[in-house]
């Protein structure tokens, strides 16, 4: 298993264990067409925060910036009350 299939596990593990809707497919603004992971939150920061700290703390020794650049840079879409939160390098 790739460190980047291992973070997609884990950011998979991360929504069942908190309750957030994971998307496997989501293509966001700007993506055209092409599709990543992520998952609905309602506080962006807060989310991050959690999940980095939630890979950080998993099986894998992996530094920060290690994850980052894995993950890239997350983004997010406003869904009104809730957001998105994806990461348009882990496409699968």
């Amino acid at each position: 298993m790739t460190n980047k299939d291992y973070i997609i596990d884990v950011i998979k593990e991360f929504c069942y264990d908190e309750g957030y809707e994971f998307l496997q497919d989501y293509s966001g603004r700007g993506m055209y067409g092409s599709c990543c992971v992520g998952f609905v939150c309602d506080n962006i920061l807060e989310t991050v925060s959690d999940l980095f700290a939630y890979i950080i703390d998993g099986d894998e020794d992996l530094s920060v910036g290690d994850m980052l650049s894995i993950t890239g840079y997350p983004k997010s879409d406003n869904m009104g009350r809730n957001y998105i939160l994806y990461f348009p390098k882990l496409n699968e």
